[in-house]
This record gives structure tokens, sequence and C-alpha cells, in this order.
């Protein structure tokens, strides 16, 4: 609360606040006690009682007409139960008589949902408003029971109930649903139990407060949870928990708290006590709501001892307390000579004891008796007992400030004067009367040409301007039901003149080009002036250009005074497109030509019109860009716009798209004899055209007047024209040929041929044609047309043929010798002292691949090698592919060579590698034995062929040793392993495979094989199917190429490797057999 030191200014600023007024008087009132607001509704309800001697009967009571308006009335009261109830309260240990605070009629009514709610101590009720009919309702037992107090927190209903059964007065809480009055199940206060762990009550409760989720409890009590003292007069009861709190506010003993108000987030104590925490207060306080104690305060003293003083009732009418207790004093201020129970109000803004009389109804005066209430602008007391009526005083409306509120203005400091703009509707700036509580509010404007219009109920009204208006004082006051007016508020209006300002014509059209239109609005005064769009939040400044149609709004401001204005540009759309149409031809659409160029109409004449008036018309094409006007003449394949433009808003239309074809193309044609000819053997040719397309027709002249379909045979020497025509474009293409003579004579000869060294063969030779009398001469001197030639070497034959009219032939036959097939014989005796041995044949020279025989020819075989033969004379002979041979004569016998084993290995390898060894000999060993490094274990294979592994680098010797019969002979080689690849056999080092080749294709299983070396070498070639399992194997000795006939034609279909293995090198090719 403000100090008394305001009080000065507040006594400058405002007048002295009327004297309140009683408004009625009712005498027949004894029973009115308390009183609930219908605020949605403006209604007051009084629970009022005249005595009836039966629970839940409504008492009718008969009031003037008048009063008939203001009272509506419901009665559950019982007047067997208003005698008094004394009991004893035991705080600190000292017993003190407990005044009864309550009576036969209602203490507490509660309005809320069209209900009011409604305690009477004994008896607790719903009440359905509309009807005034009971909708369920609680009776405790009368003769020792009473609801002290309730409070509702959304659909639960608290009821704190006293039980003095005991002698005692204890509490317990009962919950119970709003709606339905039916009991909850709930874990709280129970009744003669101080020993409660949620906490109990002794004493008596006589207000509450519900404070977010929690109600504060006040009145003459002792609070205690689990047997242990925690309160005095005032607790916190958690609704979540249902146990008892200490406040941080304690009171001493033999203090009562008779009244407490919860108000703007503050709790207002009235009763008899002196202090607080240790702080002074004079039977009143102000806590916050955690019930912290706060310094406002004013103090209520009275003459004599501090029991005999004390407030018993306060109520607040806005800033002003209303207070009721015996006292005669308030802070400084001494309100009568002695204690005395009276009405005190005190503006609260600055603690000042208003000079009015308040009135206590007529009849004995006791504390605490009372019906104490404000509704609105009204103050309601009523005394208990009969007779006494019931008061009701009206304060006048107040006024919080001296200056009418308008936007803008800060409520807290508002502005004594405001600028407005002539002229105005006053719609812009709505003013509100700085009045509460009134009913009827006057407003006046000093000012000429402005009017005041009130707004629904007057707070608030707005000031119509005309152009010509004139400054003022806008003054407003504010009267209630009871006639009581409130102090003025002004306002100090300065009325200044909206800028003049001219705008474009409206309407404004967008048209296409240009595409935007110029806003640009006008004024004789120095002004800003800007633009939006519709609704758009944001101006901008002029040049304000525009390119879509809507409103446009331009507010304009006076430089001089801020007075605005504004204006509106309707801005509409002129982009209406022209529409265009082909008259010369039927569209068929974007894709598909409107015409076609060719040959019969070499120039397409389109032509485009619109319905729309005032319009040009152009074609465009779309890939050049070059214009054409209209009608289009055009001589190519194109893909065009029609450009239509609307002249009146330059709006074009290019969306219809013209396809012209071309079809003009010659025919392509080439000749098969570009230069036809005839001589001594050929007395005609053939000449054909070939074109596209094939449709076209063709026709062949010549001389003589001669003609022919394509093909054409010619004879007569001359030119020769073709002419090709295409009957669907009209285009055609002529070419043409010469037919010359010359004396060549054709001879048709013996093929040219490969023999044997001086094998016997026939030449011959004859002239193409029927021409006669030739003579025919050799190169080797004969003169017939045929000849028996006997050739040591490879020879040509040339022949020359001469016949009448200067005709001459000539050709010439190749005869091919080949080289002499040379041979080198090999034999060996076995083991095993049988008579037998092997003959190895080898051969070069003369044409590859060779037979072999031993036998003078008996018999021939591919194979070269003849194994477990008996000794003996046998007659040799090699021949190869043409029948060319070479004869000898070996003698295989006891003093020959013992077998030579020979095996492949790759000698130069990298570390890591993986080897296959092979045994190439010949005759091959009945079984062999490997010998090999220490380093190197086998991995595979099989004993004539094993696959080694060795992860080490340097040079190693690999021995086989061959088991032949009796005899074990050995074969050693060297084999290194490096690091790196510095010996792989390539072009450069020539040591591996050249070329490796199969042919032809090896599908039927039937294929020759060719191998190149860089070096002659050992080698073994084998062929293997995928399991592994090698079905072919021959070797080859000291040898740089080999060309060897395969036959495997026995074999499945399926997928094989043929394996090429040398002494430096070995390569693989796959091959698939498919018969």
């Amino acid at each position: 609360m403000k100090k008394t030191l305001l009080l000065v200014f507040a006594l400058v600023l405002f007048r002295i606040s009327a004297q309140p007024i009683l408004t009625y008087s009712l005498t027949y009132a004894e029973e009115v006690a308390a009183l609930a607001f219908d605020s949605t509704n403006n209604k007051t309800f009084y629970n009022v009682g005249q005595g009836c001697a039966v629970w839940n009967a409504p008492c009718a009571l008969s009031y003037t007409p008048a009063m008939s308006n203001l009272i509506n009335k419901y009665d559950f009261s019982d007047n067997n139960f208003s005698s008094i109830m004394n009991s004893n309260l035991v705080v600190g240990a000292a017993t003190h008589a407990l005044k009864n605070f309550n009576s036969s009629i209602a203490k507490q009514s509660l309005f809320q949902e069209s209900s009011i709610y409604t305690n009477l101590g004994y008896f607790f009720s719903r009440i359905d408003t509309t009807n005034l009919s009971p909708i369920w309702t609680y009776s405790t037992n009368t003769g020792v029971k009473e609801v002290s107090t309730f409070e509702i927190k959304n659909d639960s209903l608290f009821l704190f109930e006293r039980d003095s059964s005991s002698g005692k007065n204890y509490y317990t809480v009962i919950l119970k649903n709003k709606s339905t009055g039916f009991n909850l199940p709930y874990t709280s206060l129970i009744q003669s139990n101080p020993g409660n762990i949620q906490g109990a009550i002794q004493g008596y409760i006589s207000n509450s407060a519900l404070i977010n989720n929690k109600i504060v409890l006040s009145g003459i009590f002792s609070a205690s949870v689990s047997a242990s003292y925690i309160a005095r007069n005032l607790v916190v009861f958690d609704i979540a928990s249902g146990q008892l709190q200490a406040p941080p506010s304690a009171f001493l003993s033999n203090t009562v708290v008779h009244d407490m108000v919860h108000l703007n987030n503050k709790i207002y104590l009235a009763g008899l006590f002196s202090s607080i925490n240790g702080q002074t207060r004079k039977n009143f306080a102000v806590l916050d709501n955690n019930l912290n104690l706060l310094a406002d305060t004013v103090q209520f003293t009275g003459l004599g001892a501090p029991s005999t003083v004390w407030l018993d009732k306060i109520v607040f009418y806005d800033k002003y307390l209303i207070a009721k207790g015996n006292f005669n004093k308030i802070d400084n201020t001494v309100v009568s000579a002695t204690n005395t129970f009276s009405v005190r109000v005190i503006n609260t803004a600055n603690n000042t004891v208003m000079p009015w009389t308040i009135n206590l109804p007529t009849g004995s005066i006791g504390a605490n008796g009372y019906t104490f209430h404000t509704i609105k602008n009204k103050l309601y007391i009523k005394k208990r007992g009969n007779p006494s009526p019931l008061y009701i005083y009206c304060f006048e409306p107040i006024s919080y400030s001296q200056n009418i509120l308008f936007p803008g203005s800060n409520p807290s400091n508002p502005s004594p004067s405001i600028a407005l703009c002539a002229p105005d509707n006053g719609n812009s700036n709505v003013f509100t009367a700085p009045v509460k509580y009134a009913t009827i509010y006057n407003w006046n404007f000093s000012g000429s040409n402005a009017t005041v219009v009130p707004i629904s109920d007057g707070k608030t009204a707005k000031l119509v301007i005309a152009a010509n208006a004139t400054s003022g004082i806008l003054t407003v006051t504010g009267s209630n039901d009871c006639g009581l007016t409130s102090s003025s508020a002004t306002l100090n209006i300065t009325v200044n003149q909206k800028p003049p300002f001219n705008l474009p014509i409206s309407p404004q059209l967008i048209i296409c080009n240009p595409d935007s239109t110029l806003l640009q609005a006008t004024s004789i005064n120095p002004t800003t002036i800007l633009w939006r769009k519709n609704l758009a939040s944001v101006y901008k400044p002029q040049p304000f250009y525009v390119k879509t149609s809507g409103n446009y709004y331009m507010i304009i401001t006076d430089n001089a005074n801020g007075c605005k204005d504004s204006g509106l540009v309707i801005v509409n759309n002129d982009k209406a497109l022209p529409n265009v149409k082909i008259t010369s031809h039927t569209y068929p659409g974007v894709s598909i030509p409107i015409d076609t160029v060719t040959c019969f109409s070499p120039l397409v004449n389109i032509v485009a019109a619109s319905d729309t008036s005032g319009v040009s018309i152009s074609w465009k094409s779309i890939a050049t860009n070059s214009i054409f006007s209209n009608p289009l003449t055009i001589s190519g394949q194109n893909n065009l716009k029609v450009i239509v433009n609307r002249n009146s808003n330059n709006c074009v239309d290019s969306s219809l798209i013209v396809l012209v074809g071309q079809d003009n193309a010659k025919p392509i044609m080439s000749l098969n004899n570009t230069s036809p000819s005839i001589n001594c053997s050929i007395y005609s040719a053939s000449i054909t055209a070939v074109y596209s397309p094939t449709n076209c027709n063709a026709l062949w002249s010549g001389p003589l007047s001669y003609t022919s379909a394509n093909p054409a045979t010619i004879s007569n020497v001359g030119k020769y024209y073709i002419s090709i025509s295409n009957s669907l474009n009209g285009c055609s293409k002529l070419d043409s040929v010469l037919l010359t003579y010359n004396n060549t004579l054709l001879l048709k000869s013996s093929n040219d041929s490969v023999i044997c060294k001086q094998a016997s063969l026939v030449l011959n030779s004859v002239a193409v044609g029927t021409l006669s009398g030739i003579n025919y001469s050799w190169s080797s001197g004969q003169n017939s047309n045929t000849i028996n030639v006997n050739p040591l070497l490879s020879t040509n034959y040339i022949i020359i043929a001469n016949g009448p009219g200067g005709c001459v032939g000539k050709d010439t036959i190749k005869i091919n010798v080949p080289t002499d097939i040379k041979d080198s014989i090999i034999t060996y005796k076995n083991c095993n002292n049988n008579n037998t041995g092997t003959i190895l044949m080898y051969a070069k020279g003369g044409i590859p691949p060779y037979k072999y025989s031993i036998n003078n020819g008996t018999s021939f075989t591919f194979a070269n090698a003849f194994t477990n033969i008996p000794f003996g004379n046998y007659n040799l002979i090699i021949q190869d592919s043409i029948g060319c041979v070479k004869t000898n004569t070996i003698s295989l016998n006891i003093s020959g060579n013992l077998p030579v084993p020979k095996f492949l290995a790759s000698t130069q390898n990298f570390k890591s590698d993986t080897i296959i060894l092979v045994d190439i000999s010949i005759p091959k060993a009945d079984s062999v034995q490997w010998v090999l490094p220490n380093q190197a274990s086998i991995i595979g294979g099989t004993m004539f062929n094993p696959m080694i592994f060795l992860n080490d680098t340097g040079q190693f010797l690999v021995t086989m040793k061959a088991y032949y019969g009796n005899c074990i002979i050995n074969a050693t080689k060297q084999i290194s392993f490096a690091l790196a690849d510095s010996l792989h056999a390539t072009n450069a080092n020539a040591n591996g495979i050249k070329t490796f080749s199969l042919y032809p294709n090896p599908n039927t299983g039937q294929f020759t094989v060719f191998v190149e070396f860089y070096k002659k070498q050992n080698v073994s070639i084998q062929a293997w199917d995928q399991s592994p399992y090698k079905h072919f194997q021959q070797n080859f000795y000291d040898t740089n190429s080999i060309t060897l006939p395969i036959d495997l034609s026995q074999l499945i279909n399926g997928t094989y490797v043929l394996r090429v293995i040398g002494e430096y090198d070995a390569k693989n090719k796959i091959f698939i057999i498919n018969h």
C-alpha cells in the first residue's frame, strides 16, 4: 500500500470522492445472510430465510415490485438451530470460549456454471438457478457437525466439516463430485484424530481461499501433523497430498483471524492480533500467495487492552478497503472517541481514511454476526438477528485517470492530448473512459463540426470530424445506477487538415508491353506518398510500378502536421491475348507437317488469320529466329511460330506452331560399272543402277535410240544415260556411263599349282570367245595351247595368244616346287633286353604336316615316334601334305643308345609361383620319380606331370629319375625363382612363345594348332577337360615352330583347354566342342 504522504498530490489532481449513499434499507430482511453474483447475466442471488420449520422447503417472501428485480430468493434454513453453540477450544493449553460462527441462515454462497452452491453449516445444497430447485443436497449430523467452509477446484468440491462430538472441534475433509454430490475417495483430515499423518485442525475454520493447488484456511484453531503442532489460526491444505502444511507467517496465542480476502495475488487478513513473525501488525495484515508477510499494512488500534480491539469483516471496492470492527484509530487517524463497532473506508493507494459514513443496521451490535459483502459498486451489510434491516450502500464510479485513454496511450500514465486529422470517421481512434463501475457515460466535445458517437454501452466513443472541424476538449464522466457521477476525464484534441491529393484515373490497365503501369499521386503540400497492394503490410515509395491487377492503396502523409489520408486505384488486367488460326490449310497439329516442299511444289504458301480485330501477324522460325511476313511463302523445311500481336495492348500469342515438311531430295544412285568395256572376247556389258528409294522408276538410254529398263545390257560403243524418277515427290536424278572397246583377248588357263620336284604336269590355255585363227606361244618355247612340264624349281609359265584384228592375250601360270624334305632319325634300345627299341623321325622342308611310315609306305601315321618295335632293318618314309616323300633306311639293334628322358619345366620363375613339370620322354618311362629342393612341395598333378610350389628365391636343381625296365636314367634342370619379373619371356629377351593359334573353328573337335617360338626348345602340347583330365599329349624336341592337326571329335560337348608348355613359357587357349 502507498504511504500517506502521497495524499497531498492526490488531492491536487482529483476532487474528493462523493459520500456513498444508502440505496436500500429492507426492513423485513432479517434473514439475508449470503450473496452470490452471476457476472455473465449481471444478477445477484440472495440467500434468505424467515423461519421455515421444514428442511428443503423454499420460503416465499413478499417484497415490493421495485425490489423483485433485485432479489432472487431461495431458502434452506432452519430456525430450530438458531441457538448459540458453545464448546471449548484449547490453544496453548488455555481454554477459551468459542463463539458461534454459524447461524440458522446461509453463511456461504457461490455461483458457478448456472448453479448456486450454498453452505448453511448443517446443510449444503447445489441449486439450479434456472428454476430455483435443488440439484443435490448434503446434511450433517446437526447436533454436533457443520460445514465451516468449502472450495471448488475443477470438478471437485472440498467440504471442511467440523465435528464437536468429542467436546473439541476437529475437522474432516469430505471430497465430492460437484455435479452429482457423490463422495470421492480421498485421504486427508479425519475428525477426532490429532495424530493423523495428514494433519488435524482443532478449533474453528472461519475462512478459506483456493490458490492454485492449495487451500488456505484461517480462523481460531491450532493445526498439527502426526500429533506435532505446526500452526495457529492459519494453515495451508495441499490438495494433491491431502496434508496440512505450515505457513511461513506465524500467529501468537490468544489471537484470531476473523476474515480473509484473496484479491490480486494477495491475501488480506483481519482479526485480533498485534504481530506476525515478530513484526507489528495491528489486526490487519497482507500476505503474498505463498503466505509470506508483505510490508503493506494499515494499523487498526483502540483504547484499552488489545483483546478489546479487532477487525471482524473486510471487503474491497476497487482500491477501497472497507473494514468493520471494534476500534477508534486507523494508523494515525482517530475515527471515534471510543472503541465502537463501525465501518470505515480506507483508500489503499495512499492509506487515506475516507470521510464517509457507513452505518451499521440498527439493533444490538456484536462481532462477526454480519453479512458483509461487495458486488460491483454495492456494499451489502446485514446484522444477523431479528429484526435487522439489510443496508445496501452505493459507491460512486471510480475515475482512475484524469485523461481519456486512446490507442497508443499508456494506461499507467495517459497522454493529456492527441492530434487528429480532418476529415475522419473516428474508427481509427476509439476513446475509452477511464472510469470503473459506471453504467452511463456522458461525452462532450467543445470544438465545432465534430460529433461524439458513443459505442456499445458508452464506455468507449469515437469522434467523427468534418473537414472544417476545429480543435477542442473531449470530456467524459460516468454515472451509475445510484445516480452518482465520477470526476471528469478530459483530452485536448488538436484538429489538423489532411493533405489534398490527386490520384491516377481508376481503373488503370495492365497490358502486355510495357508489362507495368506507373501509379503516381500528387499533392500541393510537402508530403510523403507510399503505396501497397491489397492487404500487403509493406508500403513502398513512389514511383510505384505495378505488374498485376488488384486494388492498390495509397497513403499520403503531410510532412508538416503528420496527417495522413489514403486513396484507392483499381488496376485491371487488360492482357487478353488475340486468337489465331490457319485459313489456307487444315491444321494437323504441332508435330505433323501442314504442307511439304517437293519437286512438284517447290514453294509452300500458308495463310494465318485472327478473329481478334486490330492485330498484326508474322511468322518466326524456331530454329533461326528469322521473321517472315503473312501470308507465308517458304521453300524448305521449317518449324515456325505464328506471331499474333494485339495492337491495343501489345499482347502476343505465339502458341500456334506450324511444321512445314520438305521432301525434295533427289534419289540416291550408284552404278555397278562406271567404266564398262567390250573386247575381242566379250561382246556386251551389263550396267546396273542401284538406287533409293526403291520405288523409283529407272530408264536407260543410249546410242542408236537405245532404251532399256534397269539393269541393261549394252553392246554398241558410246554413252549411256540412266534416269531415276521418284513419283512421290517428282524429283529425279541423271547419270551416265561410257562403253569403250579394246583389243584384249581373254585367256582361260590352268590354275597355279604346287607339285613335287620333277613331277609331271599338263598346262593348258584357250582364248575366250568365238574368235578363230589364234596363235599361242609359251615362254618355255612351245607353240601349242597345251604343254607338259617337269620343273626342278618353282617356275612361271607365260602364254601369249595373237588373233586377227590385232587381238592379243597374255596369262601366267605359277608352278611352286617346295624345298626337299630333310629328316633326322634317332634310335634307342629298350632297357629290358627284349630286343626292342624306339625309332624317332623328325622332318623339315616340304609342306607340313607330315606323315610317317617305317614299313616302306604300307601304312602312315602322324606320330613320329615308334616305340617297342623289334630289332631289325626298317625302310622309313616321311611324306608331306602334297605327297612329296623322303626315304631312309635304319637298323635297330643291340648296339643302339639307351633312351634319353626329357621333361619340361619353366626355368625362370617368381617367388611363390606354381609350376608344372611335364615328362616329354620318348619312349615314355615305366614310371618316374622327382627329386626336388627341400623348399619345394608337390601340391597336385600326376606322377608324370606334378604341380609344385616353392616359396623361396634362388637357383634350384630338379631331377627326374626315369625307370625303363631295369634302367634308371636321370634328367636334371636348373630352375630359378626371382623377386622381379626380369626374365619373363618377351619379344625382347626372345625366350618364350611368339604365336599360338587354332584353326579352323574347333567346335567339331578337329582343328590344327600352330605354335611359333622365339628360339628352339622342347615343347609339349596337351588337351584337358575341366575335371581336370588329360585327353591328349604330344611332345616335340628342339623345334621353333609346330603345325599339328588334332582330332578330338570323340569327346563329348563341353569346354576344354589346349595347353602349350615350352622351356620358358606356357600358354592356354579355351575352346568349346559342340557337335
